[in-house]
C-alpha cells in the first residue's frame, strides 16, 4: 500500500452506513468510524467484509466494493450527459417523440452509454426504452454513421463539441412521424429501403460526357 497516497473515502451504493477508500479499507459510520477488519482468503490478499443492512448481513470482496463505486460514478456521468445533451438541443430524449432529430439524439445516447460500459437495461431505463431498442441502436451505429449524414453531424457535435450542426439547422431538419411508427419500423425502413437505394446511387455509372471537336462527328 502506498503510504504517500492520500486516502479518499467513497459511499457504497445501497449501504449508506459504510464507506470504502482508495486504499481498500472499509469504514463503518455506525461505530464512530471504525475500520472493519477484513477476512483474509488465500486467493485474495485484500479480503472480505460483512456489511449489515436492515438486520441482515452480506459478504463483499473489498475489490468488488471499489468496482461498485466506480460503476456508480459512471452512471452519474451518464445521467449528467443526458441532461447536457437535452439542454444543447432543447429536447427531452426520454419522451416518446417521433421527431427525426430527437430519435437520432436518443440513439446516440444509447451508443455513448454502451461505450461507457453501462448495461443495456440501465441505459434503457434512463431514457424510457427497453434494452432491445438500445441493442438495435448500438448494433446499427456504424451503418448510421456511414449512410446518415444528419445522424453523423449530431454525433460529431455531441462527442467532439464542434458546432457542426447549428440549432437552427437541427430544427429545420426535423421530420415529424406518426405516433404509430415504432423505432423498429424506422430501422426496418433503413435496412430494406434506404440503404439499398443509397448503395444503388453510389454504384450508378455516371453518364458519359462528350466534348465537341470541330470537324468531327460523334456517333450516338
Amino acid at each position: 500500500m502506498n503510504k504517500k497516497m492520500k486516502e479518499t473515502w467513497y459511499k457504497i451504493e445501497g449501504y449508506d452506513n459504510y464507506l470504502v477508500s482508495n486504499k481498500k479499507r472499509v469504514k463503518s459510520l455506525c461505530n464512530g468510524g471504525r475500520i472493519l477488519k477484513p477476512y483474509k482468503h488465500k486467493e485474495d490478499s485484500v479480503g472480505f467484509v460483512h456489511l449489515y443492512k436492515k438486520g441482515s448481513s452480506k459478504c463483499f470482496a473489498i475489490n468488488s466494493l471499489l468496482d461498485i463505486n466506480k460503476k456508480s460514478k459512471i452512471k452519474n456521468e451518464f445521467d449528467e450527459l443526458i441532461i447536457k445533451v437535452n439542454q444543447m438541443f432543447g429536447v427531452d430524449a426520454s419522451n416518446y417523440d417521433r421527431k427525426r432529430g430527437v430519435n437520432e439524439i436518443r440513439k446516440i445516447l444509447f451508443v455513448l452509454g454502451k461505450d461507457m460500459g453501462l448495461s443495456l437495461s440501465y441505459i434503457g431505463r434512463q431514457l424510457g426504452r427497453q434494452h432491445q431498442v438500445v441493442f438495435n441502436a448500438v448494433n446499427n451505429h456504424k451503418s448510421n454513421m456511414k449512410y446518415d449524414p444528419f445522424y453523423k453531424s449530431i454525433y460529431t457535435q455531441i462527442t467532439i463539441g464542434e458546432d457542426v450542426l447549428l440549432k437552427e439547422e437541427f430544427n429545420t431538419n426535423v421530420l415529424t412521424l406518426p405516433n404509430w411508427v415504432s423505432d423498429s419500423q424506422i430501422s426496418e425502413f433503413k435496412e430494406t429501403r434506404l440503404k439499398p437505394y443509397i448503395k444503388m446511387l453510389e454504384t450508378r455509372r455516371k453518364q458519359k460526357h462528350f466534348n465537341e471537336v470541330p470537324g468531327a462527328k460523334i456517333k450516338r
